[in-house]
């Protein structure tokens, strides 16, 4: 079973957040709860959203990110948006490299075959362009590592 969890920049300072999502349709606000830790039923606050033992943050709707139930080759967990790169072996492979985007992909009308979390959208960096796609199993993505996330500003290691 795959743990259903969240990460998002937070709006008061632009730091990432994690934990479990709550959205508050009537003002479209989101939020993550770090925590939900000795929440108890009916122990709420007025906006109907418990401050429960951990941070509640309110973050940017467009950064959040789901979690993949997938870990990388140092056993980081590989989100949603995250840029992921096969581990360096020399100092050219360090500055030279591809790296992908992890996203979900749920399908149109002319394919329906590939539903659910793929990595594309090769960046190069260096010396390096083109190249191949690898494939979004556990087996690929254990000897790859985490170098960021498509909403922080420097997408590079």
């Amino acid at each position: 079973m795959r743990a259903i969890k969240f990460k998002a920049k937070k709006i008061r300072n632009g730091e990432w957040v994690y934990g479990d999502m709550v959205i508050n349709t009537e003002t479209d606000t989101y939020r993550i709860f770090s925590s939900f830790a000795n929440v108890v039923h009916g122990d709420f606050t007025d906006d109907g959203l418990h401050y429960c033992s951990g941070q509640l943050d309110v973050v940017y709707p467009e950064t959040v990110c789901q979690f993949t139930g997938l870990k990388d080759k140092n056993g980081v967990d590989i989100y949603e948006g995250d840029l992921l790169r096969t581990q360096p072996n020399n100092k050219w492979e360090e500055l030279n490299y591809s790296c992908f985007e992890v996203f979900f992909h749920d399908g149109n009308e002319n394919s329906d075959y590939n539903i659910g979390y793929s990595i594309s959208r090769m960046y190069n960096y260096g010396a390096v362009c083109g190249g191949y796609v690898p494939s979004f199993k556990p087996k690929t993505v254990s000897n790859m590592i985490v170098i960021g996330n498509i909403h922080d500003k420097n997408k590079q290691q």
